[in-house]
């Protein structure tokens, strides 16, 4: 692909002083030659200074840094917004909370102009907070599925394809380390509303669900890069089981309102057609019990990091039913 423009794209919530750290690494970065570089920022409701903190960097910076805003709360309303924005070949997008690394930019064009690609990825390794590392990597040990709290991709070290026929068994991009092809966002109609915490919940799933739609209307081709990473930073408040337990059950509810593509895309089963228990697919409850089964087991191993891997799995699976029937009684 002839790569001739990129916009990075940052949604923003009362973070200013994060998000300066973030625009800062930006302009530090090293630019793409032949590349016209600019940096969208779209806040989102925030009641600090994010705008004065914006105009301030962008009144010195070298790159162009536009700011909008986004009435409607949510993620996905600001990526939207966003996208009738930003003017680049190529949308790369990033969190308000995240240090690019000096490389990124060059990566990310670097991808497109070598590949036919639609979509390129990278790392997404950890700022901890001071004092808190420690308790969080205990937290999560080496248990790479149940890491989604805290927002981190690390998939090897090596580069790999992402082709349709693999769908089913990779691991997919996370929004704070993620470019596509501007035309393609377009052509698949932007990210879904009611993901991206649109009631002021912790249901997510933008990333992941705007994946499943570009594989189903046949736009779903792309690369992993490890030397395309970011660091991302580890809110206090999300490193306590309380917070993982309240995550994976709204990523439960997640699951349920992308159904038919998740289970299509994961599952490889059209969820229409299996049977169904109480209006939810039957097999999610036999996974529940499975998962609940592996708890008690771990607990009577005194396998303690097992045991909470197994209650996270579980509870996704509880808010995935728990989605089905409030789905079921809203009219």
């Amino acid at each position: 692909m002839n790569v001739t423009s990129l916009s990075v794209l940052i949604c923003t919530y009362n973070r200013a002083a994060l998000l300066g750290e973030t625009l800062a690494a930006l302009v530090r970065c090293r630019r793409p030659n032949g590349v016209r570089l600019e940096i969208v920022v779209v806040n989102n409701r925030s009641t600090d200074d994010t705008r004065q903190t914006i105009a301030n960097l962008a009144a010195l910076s070298p790159v162009p840094i536009r700011y909008t805003e986004e009435s409607q709360p949510g993620k996905a309303f600001a990526l939207n917004h966003g996208l009738t924005v930003v003017t680049g070949d190529i949308v790369a997008l990033t969190d308000d909370d995240v240090i690019p690394g000096d490389g990124w930019l060059e990566r990310i064009v670097g991808a497109f102009r070598a590949r036919d690609i639609t979509f390129t990825f990278g790392r997404i390794v950890p700022r901890w907070p001071h004092g808190r590392g420690e308790r969080a990597r205990a937290l999560v040990g080496g248990h790479q599925e149940i890491w989604g709290p805290f927002g981190l991709v690390d998939y090897g070290r090596e580069p790999v394809d992402y082709t349709p026929e693999r769908m089913h068994e990779q691991r997919l991009p996370m929004g704070a380390n993620v470019a596509f092809r501007r035309d393609v966002l377009l052509r698949a109609g932007g990210w879904r509303s009611d993901l991206g915490k649109p009631d002021g919940s912790l249901i997510q799933g933008e990333d992941h669900e705007i994946m499943l739609r570009l594989w189903r209307l046949g736009l779903y081709a792309g690369t992993y890069d490890p030397e395309m990473s970011v660091a991302h930073y580890i809110r206090p408040e999300t490193t306590t089981p309380r917070y993982f337990r309240r995550w994976f059950f709204s990523n439960g509810r997640s699951v349920a309102r992308m159904d038919r593509e998740y289970f299509s895309a994961s599952y490889q089963l059209d969820v229409t057609t299996v049977p169904h228990v109480f209006g939810v697919p039957r097999f999610i409850f036999r996974e529940a019990l499975t998962e609940v089964r592996q708890w008690g087991r771990s607990l009577l191993r005194g396998d303690r990091e097992r045991r909470f891997v197994h209650e996270l799995l579980a509870l996704r699976h509880l808010g995935t039913i728990a989605e089905y029937w409030r789905r079921a009684l809203t009219p």
